[in-house]
């Protein structure tokens, strides 16, 4: 899957996208956008749309073990790890 893929591409100015094939080369700086669901997915009651869910969960992974992505967005992430889904209750999730 490419990043066009995602429902959020054309809005989305994230660094890191878990649908970008070249995302290990990219990494997310202070204060830049990150993939909403990225956040999502690290959230207990998230809502990350299926088909996009085994992309998410595997960049996911490897930004948590510091692989990819930077020490800011292991920040973000932590930070919304904190925080309920907003989408979920949009969604019915």
């Amino acid at each position: 899957m490419s990043p066009q893929g995602c429902p959020k591409f054309a809005t989305c100015s994230a660094p890191y996208c878990p649908l970008d094939p070249d995302r290990s080369h990219t990494t997310t700086l202070y204060r830049e956008p990150s993939c909403l669901y990225l956040r999502e997915a690290v959230k207990v009651d998230g809502a990350v749309p299926a088909y996009l869910r085994p992309a998410v969960d595997e960049s996911l992974r490897l930004v948590l073990t510091g692989s990819e992505g930077g020490d800011y967005l292991r920040t973000v992430l932590a930070r919304a790890s904190k925080q309920g889904s907003s989408r979920a209750k949009v969604c019915g999730v």
